[in-house]
């Protein structure tokens, strides 16, 4: 947190995934109004099986979707 955000106020978050790690994804948030940010957060999320409600490992061809299109393995951690 670093400022104060406002009724009325016109803000935008920009999330980056940063990497993957099993079930696990990383990612960056910056919450800005105009050039000011107000808030940056990082934050882990968990992807679950729908079935089982279990965390089920993400596979590579989608974190190749989301990290680009080169090698994704480079910012996958093994666990």
């Amino acid at each position: 947190y670093r400022r104060p955000a406002f009724l009325g106020d016109h803000v935008v978050a920009t999330t980056m995934l940063e990497g993957i790690q099993g079930a696990r994804s990383f990612y960056r948030t910056a919450i800005r109004r105009g050039e000011d940010v107000l808030a940056e957060v990082r934050s882990s999320w968990c992807c679950l099986d729908a079935a089982t409600m279990r965390p089920a490992r993400i596979a590579k061809d989608l974190a190749d979707r989301f990290l680009g299109t080169g090698d994704a393995s480079a910012r996958i951690k093994s666990t």
